[in-house]
């Protein structure tokens, strides 16, 4: 198979509108919507933080499988943190 770029741009700053926006890329560079934003609520007592993943989800028959060679996580600042 080819590859495919995943991205969430996501506004957790404090009074930040906390939306998030999902986008593909086949080549890395542009990149499309998918679907509309998701306002992320922080309503809770305990909030912990909103966790995305990336999963196979099979449509034809058992099996399958993706892999993520790498994942990484930028604050937006500039600065990678370290995961």
């Amino acid at each position: 198979g080819g590859l495919i770029w995943l991205r969430v741009t996501a506004d957790i700053q404090p009074g930040g509108t906390k939306q998030a926006t999902f986008h593909y890329s086949t080549d890395g560079t542009n990149f499309s919507s998918i679907g509309s934003g998701f306002t992320m609520g922080a309503s809770w007592e305990f909030f912990m933080g909103y966790r995305f993943g990336i999963f196979n989800y099979a449509t034809s028959a058992l099996g399958g499988y993706v892999t993520v060679p790498l994942f990484q996580l930028d604050s937006g600042t500039g600065i990678t943190p370290t995961v």
